[in-house]
């Protein structure tokens, strides 16, 4: 049984520890903060790198609509999610954009939406319910060639 390295045993000094060679030691004073530093900044990288992240998102998933995956080439656009609840359901919207082609995001949603418990009421229009709301996945090409894909979640008629 080893004593556990850096904390102080009775008396206030440091307990000895014992290096991966198994010689034995002391750990020398300050150690343990430089460990903290590191710590200290890496924690702040990401934090830094989770708030840069939130201005788009192309992780897999739109973060305004859960379980509904973002197509493989498109980016959600920032500040596009809407989202509330109403007596009658869920309403939400959000917006993603990127170089893709068209058949590929509609053949992508095709696939994957029933995966996700969707019933595709309309596969060329991409239209879809799920447990009393309803989906339709709209997708432009702007002037500038840019996919724009919209997506809209409404509550079910007769819901």
């Amino acid at each position: 049984h080893l004593p556990l390295s850096g904390v102080p045993a009775l008396g206030g000094r440091p307990r000895p520890t014992v290096s991966d060679s198994g010689e034995a030691g002391r750990q020398r004073p300050g150690a343990g903060t430089e460990s903290m530093r590191r710590s200290w900044q890496a924690g702040v990288l990401a934090l830094g790198l989770t708030v840069a992240a939130g201005e788009a998102r192309a992780d897999g998933f739109l973060s305004c609509v859960d379980q509904l995956p973002l197509a493989p080439g498109l980016v959600e656009t920032a500040d596009s999610c809407l989202n509330f609840d109403t007596a009658a359901g869920r309403v939400a919207q959000a917006e993603a954009r990127g170089t893709v082609a068209v058949t590929e995001v509609r053949a992508f949603y095709r696939s994957v939406l029933p995966a996700f418990g969707w019933n595709l009421l309309d596969p060329d229009a991409l239209d879809a319910t799920r447990s009393g709301e309803r989906l339709k996945i709209s997708v432009e090409v702007t002037a500038g060639n840019e996919l724009r894909v919209h997506y809209a979640l409404a509550p079910s008629p007769g819901h």
